[in-house]
């Protein structure tokens, strides 16, 4: 019978971002301890129930032991209290309860703690020190790690999503249980190879090029003999921690020589091709001209703009009024913005009910340096719900989210979904749980950088990014660094 530790300790930490993950904002989102890991997650496409299917059917090999999942919303760094309590929990199973066979993780690989710069990386070397050198400690990451030196030498395998939207984190997951299945029945000895690549990627779906051939050549390259895993990871330039930046990790069976051959030379050729990494993003202007040109074709599919500095998944607010105050300055009407995060406004809304009339300080209520400042808006209730909904699109399908009491506010011919919970607007439901039909509005801005293409998509006219002022401006080039060296 082999034994492997499980747990989960996530978080993409903005460094932009004044407003720390405490305990309480894990409590609020993903807090769990022992058997609930498994229970909470239990038929839903996540790296924890990957896991689980990937060891269940065989109970008399293996013993899983789930220790903990904490999850939450990106934000400013991790309190020390909050670190701590998850590094030590994991530290004191493995020292206490084992010995284990195995220590199986799903870990983010962009987390900044206020007292510590590499949140992986000493996470992993604390359990290297505790389990030595021979057991096995596999974990998946997102595909926005800044993959550091420290985590690569202290772990047996990394394994990062290749795909942004992130679409594959649960089939990643599978493979990376899959692959420590196969190393604790020595059918394979995987060995590591690791190359940093000091460029700062913008956010960057892997649909456009160069990354589609890119991600092409990685999957070529997993073709040779031998070879396991080539994946290229993006980096996460809002950390601002030294290590930052792109990075290629590879994996092959027993031959640690080809695999660090492999990575320096993927590495080598992102590199020189660093100068076509780039993007153009709208300003705020352009992108409502294009949309209300494109949605008086005659095309009745919506035309989305993603508000992506106020991302909520790359540690924003989701309070900036920039685009907002365009769309009411411009008397633009048709149009749905999801999700504006406004705890005060959504009080109103409830206190006020269904069908009354309204009068808000809309958003804004952050650093007005960088939010806008609040909307006045008068307007009528349309509709008031608990918030909740399941993910019903391919990005970690059947996930739970709480957008806690949510109004629905129709103003100046527009839709306003207000939150009182921050929440990204990556899925259809997020609006369909309100009562909003998305294939139906002429205009949606959604507060999203990329996610939002796998829910919005298919349903689209078209797409149109936006760079306005926010905590989590999607590219590098206007970012003053405090801690990223080359």
């Amino acid at each position: 019978m082999k034994r492997l530790l499980i747990a989960e300790f996530k978080h993409e930490t903005n460094r932009f971002c004044p407003y720390p993950a405490d305990i309480e904002s894990y409590r609020t989102h993903t807090f769990l301890f022992g058997e609930d890991v498994f229970r909470a997650f239990w038929d839903t496409e996540t790296e924890i129930n990957a896991f689980w299917e990937t060891f269940h059917s065989f109970p008399d090999q293996y013993e899983l032991v789930p220790c903990l999942s904490f999850d939450t919303i990106p934000s400013g760094p991790l309190t020390k209290d909050v670190y701590e309590l998850a590094v030590s929990t994991i530290c004191n199973m493995l020292k206490e309860d084992g010995p284990f066979d195995g220590v199986l993780l799903s870990l983010h690989g962009a987390m900044v703690a206020e007292h510590e710069q590499d949140g992986e990386g000493v996470l992993l070397e604390r359990i290297r020190k505790i389990v030595g050198a021979d057991v096995p400690v596999i974990a998946t990451l997102d595909l926005h790690t800044n993959c550091t030196k420290k985590m690569a030498d202290n772990a047996t395998a990394l394994v990062a999503c290749r795909e942004y939207p992130h679409t594959d984190t649960y089939q990643t997951a599978l493979w990376t249980a899959q692959l420590m299945r196969d190393t604790l029945d020595g059918k394979v000895k995987p060995c590591m190879g690791y190359r940093r690549i000091p460029y700062l990627l913008p956010l960057f779906p892997t649909e456009l090029e160069p990354l589609r051939s890119f991600n092409a050549r990685a999957l070529e390259m997993e073709q040779e003999p031998g070879v396991l895993s080539v994946r290229i990871n993006h980096g996460f330039f809002l950390a601002d921690i030294e290590e930052m930046g792109m990075s290629v990790i590879t994996i092959t069976d027993g031959d640690a020589e080809g695999s660090d051959h492999l990575a320096q030379l993927l590495g080598e050729e992102l590199w020189e091709k660093r100068a076509d990494l780039v993007r153009d993003f709208y300003d705020v202007d352009a992108a409502l001209d294009e949309a209300e040109k494109l949605s008086a074709e005659a095309d009745d599919r919506p035309v989305i703009i993603a508000d992506a500095s106020d991302n909520v998944g790359s540690g924003a607010i989701g309070d900036t009024t920039h685009i907002l105050k365009r769309i009411l300055e411009r008397h633009i009407s048709g149009c749905a913005i999801s999700n504006i995060y406004d705890p005060e406004s959504s009080a109103r809304c409830f206190t006020a009910g269904v069908g009354a009339e309204v009068e808000l300080s809309l958003g804004g209520w952050s650093d007005p340096l960088v939010s806008g400042g609040p909307v006045t808006l008068k307007g009528r209730v349309r509709a008031l719900t608990d918030g909740y909904f399941r993910n019903i699109g391919n990005v970690s399908k059947g996930n739970p989210h709480d957008m806690g009491r949510t109004a629905v506010v129709e103003a100046d011919g527009n839709t306003f979904i207000i939150t009182s919970r921050a929440q990204q607007a990556l899925d259809l439901a997020s609006m369909l749980c309100c009562g909003v039909i998305p294939s139906q509005q002429r205009i949606i801005v959604v507060k999203s950088a990329v996610h939002y293409r796998t829910g919005f998509g298919p349903i689209a006219r078209a797409m149109l990014d936006v760079a306005a002022p926010g905590y989590a401006v999607p590219k590098p080039d206007t970012m003053q660094f405090r801690y990223w060296r080359m």
